[in-house]
């Protein structure tokens, strides 16, 4: 698989926020791709985790879809590997990443 990158020689925002998508196999459950771009227009299509993981580890928010039901339940194994976690409570080592879920957005923009 090929990676297709956007990224500039920006430093990264530490209180910035990056969003997310992951595809990930129906069959296996393991992730097949990683989507990633940042508010100042950094952004990466890539494969290999640790690529995802170096991308995102100097933000402090990952924003996504669905990200709580989906996606981190996908990546919490591939990213505890870089030292990196992601949930609302505060961890004590390493780096961490608070998510915002947008599929809560949803009954806003379309109300019954």
């Amino acid at each position: 698989m090929h990676e297709v990158s956007s990224e500039k020689k920006i430093c990264p925002d530490q209180n910035g926020i990056v969003f997310i998508d992951t595809e990930v196999s129906t069959q296996t459950g393991k992730i097949l791709d990683y989507g990633v771009i940042s508010r100042d227009g950094r952004s990466i299509h890539t494969c290999p985790a640790a690529r995802f993981a170096d991308f995102i580890r100097n933000y402090r928010y990952i924003c996504g879809h669905n990200i709580l039901e989906h996606d981190l339940g996908h990546l919490e194994q591939e990213l505890s590997l870089q030292r990196i976690t992601c949930s609302v409570r505060p961890q004590p080592e390493g780096i961490h990443l608070i998510p915002a879920d947008t599929l809560y957005l949803s009954p806003l923009l379309f109300p019954r």
